[in-house]
């Protein structure tokens, strides 16, 4: 157990140089913090400007937080509702009238169907974008008219002229100008 912890003498030295080494940086450390430090105009101005910056910081933040891009009212998430600062009540209400299959056109609309405050609704109006189509209207189907199947009909292919071919259902002008000059050539 001795020769464990017996030391030559170059060891000994270099462990007294090193607790002597400890206990005066200890010492100078303890000294350094009872001195009382005088604030010069440098760490004053340093920060002052530490002060802005962490307030310009916390602008872009509180920015990026209440950015509101143009949406669509008719397909607002729970999320984005909740963010917009709209109630869950309020947005259950849109989500019940979008099940009947009808859709918000106007802001005065979308009052009237969620119920929302008047403060609230001038906040959001700036940012609603609706879809420019006319949900009360049928569409019109625009369809080709074509003589009907049993008006006409041609006996011989063979011998059949460009319009007796065009009188045909589903051969137009074009066509049977093509079905002649093949059988021609």
């Amino acid at each position: 157990m001795g020769s464990f912890f017996s030391f030559n003498k170059q060891e000994q030295r270099g462990t007294l140089y090193l607790a002597i080494i400890l206990v005066v940086l200890q010492g100078l450390v303890f000294i350094a913090d009872r001195v009382p430090r005088q604030d010069n105009e440098v760490s004053l101005m340093d920060a002052a400007l530490l002060i802005e910056l962490d307030s310009m910081k916390k602008a872009v933040i509180q920015q990026r937080k209440t950015a509101i891009y143009p949406f669509n009212p008719n397909y607002l998430s729970d999320f984005k509702a909740y963010t917009l600062g709209i109630s869950p009540e309020e947005i259950d209400r849109l989500f019940a009238y979008r099940k009947t299959g009808k859709y918000i056109q106007s802001a005065a609309q979308f009052q009237e169907v969620t119920q929302v405050s008047d403060s609230l609704l001038t906040e959001l109006q700036p940012y609603f974008k609706f879809k420019q189509t006319n949900f009360d209207q049928q569409k019109t189907i625009y369809t080709q008219e074509f003589p009907s199947k049993k008006e006409a009909r041609v006996k011989d292919l063979n011998s059949a002229t460009a319009m007796e071919l065009k009188a045909v259902y589903g051969i137009g002008e074009k066509l049977s100008v093509r079905i002649v000059k093949f059988r021609d050539r």
